[in-house]
């Protein structure tokens, strides 16, 4: 019997490259959990303005496009794509995520996967050690930025798949 082999397969040889790689793959690990999932169940909360699934991945997609074009590229933020995400219904810090936008499914993953698109093409001439943007007295070179957004997402796949899982449930209490 053949041994299925799993590997992060960067598209170049640089650090950013696989670390990109391993964006995508944290990515595709979450997007495979949630597979058939229901409209009902993507934005479902299980408190009244938490969380929900489709706002968890709105939330992660305006991390990621934040840091990538405001901090790695020292650009201006779009805030009309920022409020397009719904970020006038969230204030993170206080664990509210607001309701869900009226939007499909489809159009909540669409967001992140075009966020993933533009990084990849912000960042595919910097080197790991690029330091962007800093704020204060901090400085960010975009290996630590990159990481950043993989651990982000990963939390926060942990999140939807227990909302997931509570979905399933809550009848059964």
């Amino acid at each position: 019997m053949a041994k299925k082999k799993h590997d992060i397969k960067p598209s170049g040889k640089s650090e950013v490259s696989l670390l990109l790689a391993m964006m995508d793959a944290t990515t595709k690990s979450w997007k495979n959990e949630l597979r058939g999932i229901s409209e009902s169940e993507f934005k479902w909360q299980a408190l009244k303005g938490g969380h929900s699934i489709g706002m968890v991945v709105l939330h992660c997609a305006m991390a990621e496009y934040w840091w990538i074009h405001g901090v790695a590229k020292g650009k201006k933020v779009d805030m009309k794509f920022i409020h397009s995400l719904g970020y006038k219904r969230m204030d993170i810090g206080n664990g509210v995520y607001g309701t869900p936008l009226r939007k499909p499914k489809a159009w909540y993953l669409k967001q992140i996967t075009d966020v993933r698109k533009k990084t990849k093409a912000s960042v595919k001439r910097l080197k790991a050690t690029h330091v962007g943007v800093g704020r204060g007295d901090q400085e960010y070179s975009l290996r630590w930025i990159l990481h950043h957004l993989v651990e982000h997402e990963a939390y926060h796949h942990g999140q939807m798949v227990l909302l997931r899982e509570l979905y399933k449930n809550r009848k059964k209490r």
